[in-house]
């Protein structure tokens, strides 16, 4: 958050009617609101209101100076109930000042002045997102009453403030923090984000193979997305040649399995995905009454309890922590944002080289997304709160994609809830709600793997990078995505059901037959996506039904691992048969960037 103050130096000007002595102003600011409107353009529009009151026996002429933070300050007016006022302006390092004096101020009277201007450049974020950090000042006089507002723009949600503001409009969205100031007391400032919402993306992602040899018979299983998540939607658009079958794995996340073939040292193999997201604002505002005790966990989420590579549940530290976090908190969401907190003020934000684990991230107390996520999940675990991992993307102008991870904490009553402690830690409160920045690829809790892939093969050792590539799209662009998006999984869902005489698949496939014909044939974007989605999501029942995992020992093993899968005589000399198995999530940016 951007800490910039705003001065106000108050002095004190000698009337020449009636004389006066010199004498010190001991005067005050009954009331004080700074606006902030945004406009269509990201400009905004500052509208602040001053009360002041002198106290004193004196009339008095105050000279005050104000420095605003931007050196792009537009139409700078300020006035009183008299008329406009004189002002000097310059600029210099970035910032503008302001200097002006004030009509006479007789004594005991309440003397209001207004001043107006634009500021450009302030309002960042990209696309649907509009963030600010309004600045706040230090009072070099009392205020009684102050107030700093934020109006975002026309239709969009207001997500979060922080400090914690008050909604006193939704539309236009309004944010409203009130506090009083002693003299010297600091306020630093509102933060705040505003989002149009759903957001609409389509995703490319290209996974180069290569061998260090030559290798036969590579067959490549990567998850590609997510279809459990309630406040996203998102589907396969197309895919390069190869795909030998889809299938979904026990946490809902979709695998496309290509048949690579032979890969040479010469001779790379590339696979591309396309995939369309369509994602909303997850602001369900879940209060501590609305969630059920720990005790009320079922007991078929016991595996969401266990320990694992990376989430050290069973360790005395982390069981001793988790107490000390929770202490005798029996409710489930008040245990989890304990441990939210716990995690946020534990470690400091530091890209790490390698994936960490929990027990190391709580004993060194820094680390990045994947750090602030496995220390939560076993803090939770070891309070008796599911918990599971979930890797995707964070979605930021001038940065494409960044790789992310975050949490969601299972909470009776409320079912899976998400949890982003990195964010937690400099943007607001991100605990039980997230924004349409967040792109899910896969949840992963059975095991505490984060990675995507896995490779089969025969002779030398594979390596693989994945690349991708993110674009915000608009709904009308997004409305021909899903029409291609639900074409290729009817086409996929037909060659799954082939002639089987299944009565129940044939209406399942008739449905996204008939819902992607009804898509195909409306007029209007919005009634394209809502049948091409209902569409998909028939087709998807198909391919969770009779998709199948490549055969094969699969490992959740990180990295590359060669396993002796095979021995036999293949060749007259006696050469042995190897059955390599890799499992890698792609390029280091998609663990530790944030």
């Amino acid at each position: 958050m951007r800490k910039a103050s705003l001065m106000f130096a108050l002095l004190l000007v000698l009337s020449a009617f009636p004389p006066l002595a010199a004498a010190e102003v001991s005067g005050y600011y009954e009331f004080y609101e700074i606006r902030a409107t945004f406009e269509n353009d990201r400009a905004l529009n500052i509208l602040e209101t001053s009360t002041y009151v002198n106290p004193t026996s004196q009339t008095v002429k105050l000279t005050l100076n104000k420095s605003i933070p931007s050196d792009n300050v537009e139409n700078i007016r300020i006035w009183d109930s008299s008329g406009d006022l004189s002002t000097q302006t310059s600029t210099a390092n970035g910032r503008t000042s302001v200097t002006f004096e004030t009509s006479w101020i007789n004594p005991s009277q309440h003397y209001t002045f207004y001043e107006n201007y634009n500021v450009n450049g302030m309002v960042l974020g990209s696309d649907s997102e509009y963030r600010l950090s309004l600045w706040g000042l230090t009072a070099q006089t009392r205020y009684d009453n102050f107030n700093a507002v934020v109006q975002g723009p026309t239709g969009s949600y207001p997500f979060l403030s922080s400090p914690e503001a008050t909604l006193v409009s939704q539309d236009p969205p309004t944010w409203r923090y009130s506090t009083s100031l002693q003299e010297n007391e600091s306020f630093e400032g509102l933060f705040t984000k505003f989002y149009y919402s759903p957001v609409f993306y389509k995703v490319t992602l290209n996974r180069t193979l290569t061998s260090l040899g030559s290798t036969s018979g590579a067959t490549l299983d990567t998850i590609v997305l997510n279809r459990e998540i309630p406040w996203q939607f998102s589907s396969v658009i197309s895919t390069s040649s190869g795909v030998n079958t889809m299938y979904f794995d026990a946490e809902n996340n979709l695998h496309a399995v290509f048949d690579v073939g032979d890969v040479t040292s010469s001779s790379a193999k590339n696979v591309r995905v396309e995939l369309l997201y369509e994602v909303d604002v997850h602001d369900p505002k879940i209060k501590s009454s609305d969630v059920g005790s720990i005790s009320a966990v079922p007991s078929s989420l016991s595996p969401y309890l266990q320990s694992d590579s990376k989430w050290d549940v069973s360790n005395s530290v982390i069981q001793a922590a988790a107490q000390q976090a929770v202490g005798g908190e029996t409710n489930a969401y008040s245990a989890a944002k304990k441990i939210f907190d716990l995690s946020i003020d534990t470690i400091e934000y530091e890209i790490q080289p390698e994936r960490r684990g929990s027990l190391w991230v709580y004993q060194n107390k820094r680390g990045d997304c994947s750090e602030y996520t496995d220390l939560s999940i076993a803090l939770a675990r070891a309070s008796g709160i599911p918990a599971r991992a979930v890797y995707g993307w964070g979605y930021y102008e001038n940065e494409n994609l960044r790789g992310h991870a975050w949490l969601e904490y299972y909470l009776p009553n409320e079912g899976w809830q998400p949890a982003d402690p990195t964010w937690g830690e400099t943007s607001g409160n991100y605990f039980t709600t997230l924004d349409p920045i967040h792109l899910t690829r896969s949840v992963r809790g059975l095991s505490s793997t984060e990675s995507w892939d896995n490779v089969y093969y025969y002779g030398s050792s594979l390596e693989g990078s994945e690349t991708d590539d993110i674009q915000v799209v608009s709904a009308s662009a997004a409305a021909q995505l899903y029409l291609t998006a639900a074409q290729y999984q009817a086409t996929l869902a037909e060659n799954m059901v082939g002639t089987s005489e299944n009565s129940t698949l044939a209406a399942i496939l008739q449905d996204a037959l008939n819902e992607l014909s009804s898509a195909q044939s409306a007029s209007d974007y919005n009634e394209i996506i809502l049948k091409a989605k209902s569409s998909i999501s028939a087709s998807n029942d198909i391919v969770l039904a009779l998709g199948k995992p490549p055969e094969g020992q699969r490992f959740n093993v990180e990295g590359l691992m060669v396993y002796l899968a095979v021995v036999g005589v293949l060749l007259a000399v006696g050469v042995g048969v190897y059955f390599a198995v890799k499992r890698k999530r792609g390029s280091s940016s998609e663990h530790s960037l944030w």
